[in-house]
């Protein structure tokens, strides 16, 4: 691990800028040390870093993972220490806000976003969603898709590369989520309320747009019609049949069968037998696979 130290020009707590900075890791009260991960500059790689100050004019960098010199630059931008700070505290005088800032928060610099490409992803997939919520999406989103480090004994995740965020169709989450919401049935002004506030109906409704909305190789789908209005169904009905993956669903809707439906898997008596084309074809073929046997059976000699 590569230790980087950067001298501090001016006034720095690097407490405060725990105690306020968006997406960084910090643990219990007692701990000192600031965890972070981010993409670096440049967009081709992850780094991990684990930041303290031992004393007032320096600041320490544990490059945990990313190239320690240009991690140690982007820490320097992140926590504003690439700034000479000396005369902040006059600035902040000539100004009431600030001095307020200083008197709460000696030693404050306002941290920024780890990188432009976050403050990009941020803007993408915040979307008018409250800024705590979106805190816990951003955490979520990270450890899913991103690089997630070890730093100093505790998980931290940066936001993925470009790359990746291009395969999982990540820049355009918001407009799919709402193509998805709109096909189902919502309207737009019921896009940005709280799952609490829906009923039991609309909920399943909900249910099936996370559904859709993940990128899957395989969709199993249980009465996926249920609480659907005819729009709702037949818009539905024509987003599955352009679905790239492996469909498997469960449904009592004989005409929604007969429009999705490829394949029919038939359980019976502990066995099961594929049927190809829809459901009304299935009925057909298996009418008369018992019109056969009963012919052979009553063909049989009786005992």
């Amino acid at each position: 691990m590569a230790v980087v130290e950067i001298p501090v020009r001016g006034a720095f707590a690097l407490a405060e800028g725990m105690r306020l900075g968006f997406g960084h890791r910090v643990s219990a009260d007692d701990d000192d040390a600031m965890r972070m991960a981010f993409v670096l500059d440049g967009y081709r790689e992850p780094a991990a870093v684990a930041v303290t100050q031992p004393a007032p004019d320096l600041v320490r960098v544990d490059v945990v993972a990313g190239d320690p010199d240009a991690a140690a630059r982007q820490t320097a931008r992140i926590l504003s220490l690439d700034v000479d700070g000396t005369r902040w505290d006059a600035l902040a005088a000539s100004d009431p806000l600030l001095s307020r800032v200083v008197a709460a928060r000696p030693g404050l610099r306002p941290p920024l976003f780890h990188s432009a490409y976050e403050c990009l992803l941020w803007a993408v997939l915040s979307a008018r969603r409250p800024a705590a919520r979106m805190a816990v999406v951003r955490d979520r989103f990270a450890a899913e898709h991103g690089a997630v480090f070890d730093v100093a004994g505790q998980t931290v995740a940066a936001m993925p590369v470009p790359e990746r965020m291009a395969e999982i169709n990540g820049y355009d989450a918001t407009a799919r989520a709402g193509k998805l919401l709109h096909g189902l049935g919502f309207p737009a002004d019921t896009h940005q309320r709280a799952v609490s506030t829906f009923s039991g109906g609309w909920r399943v409704r909900l249910n099936l747009a996370r559904a859709l909305m993940m990128p899957s190789d395989l969709l199993l789908l249980d009465e996926p019609t249920n609480h659907l209005d005819l729009d709702a169904v037949l818009w539905l009905e024509q987003w599955l049949l352009k679905y790239p993956g492996m469909l498997m669903m469960i449904s009592h809707d004989r005409e929604f069968l007969d429009g999705v439906g490829t394949h029919m898997l038939h359980l019976h008596d502990g066995t099961a037998r594929l049927y190809t084309r829809d459901y009304t074809s299935f009925e057909r073929q298996r009418s008369e696979q018992l019109r056969q046997q009963q012919i052979a059976f009553d063909k049989e000699p009786a005992e």
